[in-house]
């Protein structure tokens, strides 16, 4: 009976440290992934392209405009020295959390994801602006 124990528990151990050791080892190491200005630019040329295909009255395409840029810029605010936020400054605009210093956060990265996905929120071609997307993170 106390082979029968010592194997099951010699089993159950093993078992458990090849599974944390293939789950430690095949991790690849986190690679910084470049955002160019130019991506940045495909994306607000793309919601305007979306606001002319979609016939926006002027007030509400200015809203489409204007929500994900300043959510871009409250993002990539938090890297500057120079730049402020604009929250105070306009009405009801909520303080973002900062991102994590002990964490790598690629802020670049977030703006634009943030810029693309409130953007795909407004607009109502979403099937045209997700081509984009897509097309992005194939690169």
């Amino acid at each position: 009976m106390k082979q029968f124990k010592f194997k099951t528990y010699f089993f159950r151990n093993s078992c458990l440290v090849l599974i944390i050791s293939t789950l430690t080892g095949c991790s690849k190491p986190s690679k910084h992934i470049e955002i160019s200005p130019e991506q940045f630019h495909q994306s607000v040329d793309k919601v305007v392209e979306i606001m002319i295909h979609d016939i926006f009255s002027p007030p509400v395409a200015s809203r489409v405009f204007v929500y994900p840029n300043i959510a871009a810029y409250e993002i990539l605010v938090q890297q500057s020295t120079k730049n402020k936020t604009l929250t105070g400054l306009l009405k009801e605009l909520k303080a973002i959390p900062t991102a994590d210093t002990t964490k790598q956060v690629n802020l670049e990265l977030a703006a634009l994801m943030a810029h693309m996905e409130l953007s795909k929120s407004l607009i109502f071609s979403e099937d045209r602006f997700k081509k984009l997307q897509d097309s992005l993170y194939a690169q």
